[in-house]
């Protein structure tokens, strides 16, 4: 990718809106405006699906088989440690409240499943992944430093641009999106397993809503946790 000055404003301005839609609850329209400069960028300087990660698959099952079991061990770490830590250091919970409508709507959830493989984990990771990474790694280079800073930085916005489910879904997004863009690096800057895993983590969190499984994890599970451990820190 270009790493001339107008590619820095645009990176930066992608930024801002996606950070400024999710704080005002109107996340879609920082992704539409994300969309729009990514596809005039990919226009404008002629750049191909590789300039954001995307190359053709030569081993399609080994790669799906490679995002299910990254999706299903970042849930479980999400379910089990991120969410209950962010809700302990914000002193908040997720605010899940838009997706309430699932809770025992099976045709609801068959349509959700849906719209979220056919959009979430392709989108959301072209742009946070496959272009902000991808555009930091031509600016920043490919020192540990600098993907340690490429890290952060997407971590960061990633995170911020999920404000609208709270602090705590900020926060725990945010530490989700670490994940992911270490699945990034580790894959070689290959889009194909982050957005694969984001698809089976957003699947497995619609089944648990579904099921109301996600309410009685944090009853069961992070309720408990934290009062173990209060209890020790008292001891």
């Amino acid at each position: 990718m270009s790493t001339d000055w107008s590619g820095y404003v645009l990176l930066l301005v992608v930024s801002l809106a996606l950070v400024v839609s999710g704080g005002k609850r109107q996340p879609g329209i920082g992704i539409l405006f994300a969309l729009a400069a990514i596809g005039l960028l990919a226009w404008g300087k002629g750049l191909r699906l590789a300039s954001f990660g995307i190359y053709p698959l030569t081993d399609m099952l080994r790669t799906v088989l490679l995002g299910l079991l990254s999706g299903v061990m970042i849930s479980l770490v999400g379910n089990l440690l991120i969410e209950p830590l962010a809700n302990r250091l914000t002193n908040s919970t997720i605010d899940l409240g838009l997706f309430d409508p699932l809770r025992g709507n099976l045709k609801l959830l068959l349509v959700a499943l849906v719209g979220v493989w056919l959009t979430v984990p392709l989108i959301e990771e072209l742009i946070f992944r496959g272009y902000l990474m991808m555009q930091l790694e031509a600016i920043l280079g490919d020192s540990h430093a600098a993907r340690l800073l490429n890290l952060v930085y997407t971590s960061l916005i990633f995170g911020l641009a999920h404000w609208y489910q709270g602090k705590s879904g900020a926060l725990s997004t945010g530490l989700l999106g670490t994940l992911l863009g270490l699945l990034m690096i580790c894959s070689g800057f290959n889009l194909w397993l982050p957005m694969l895993a984001h698809g089976f983590i957003d699947t497995l969190g619609l089944i648990l809503i579904y099921l109301n499984a996600d309410r009685i994890l944090k009853v069961k599970w992070s309720d408990r946790l934290w009062k173990r451990r209060s209890r020790d820190e008292v001891n």
